[in-house]
């Protein structure tokens, strides 16, 4: 769908809206309201894959009205459950992302998950020395591999230690067996 279709399909909407609601443009109330999910899906990343695939639920979303007018008349019953149970991971995912903002905006924590990008919290991260989280990143990845390689070192010379002393110990039974027959 290109951007051109995709205004008039959102212009097309709004008219219908306005004439079943009946109380004029409705304009800058949805302007407002698609800046503020906007704003939502540029701090969530749940929220904004679920707006990437909106077009896939629209059906699931709009009213009662509208979803008729978008489903085949010819559409069965369990075809309609089968549309609603293929969306329903996604609705389940997007429902815990927003009673986890909800939680977090009711305790006042604005910005989970951006604390590099805080602006006001630079200073403090400055102090801590972590500034420069991919540098960070990507120390702790070197340093993961070089632990992975030291202990898969480590891991073969306790084998070979270990067959030294089965080997030792096969001598020493050996010789015991040597000596204890006179």
């Amino acid at each position: 769908m290109s951007r051109k279709d995709a205004m008039l399909a959102l212009e097309l909407r709004l008219s219908a809206l306005e004439s079943l609601i009946g109380t004029g443009r409705v304009e800058r109330p949805l302007a407002d309201l698609q800046s503020q999910l906007a704003e939502l899906a540029g701090t969530h990343d749940d929220i904004a894959n679920y707006l990437t695939v909106y077009d896939s639920n629209a059906a699931l979303l709009e009213a009662s009205f509208a979803a008729q007018q978008q489903l085949p008349a010819s559409l069965s019953l369990a075809g309609k459950a089968s549309v609603v149970t293929e969306a329903e991971q996604d609705l389940r995912e997007t429902e815990r992302s927003l009673r986890e903002i909800e939680t977090h905006a009711s305790r006042d924590v604005h910005g989970q998950g951006q604390l590099a990008r805080h602006t006001p919290l630079k200073a403090s991260l400055e102090r801590l020395g972590l500034t420069d989280l991919p540098d960070c990143t990507r120390n702790c990845e070197g340093q993961e591999a070089r632990l992975s390689d030291l202990l898969h070192r480590f891991d073969r010379y306790t084998e070979i230690v270990s067959q030294v002393f089965v080997h030792w110990s096969d001598l020493l039974d050996t010789l015991e067996k040597q000596h204890a027959k006179p």
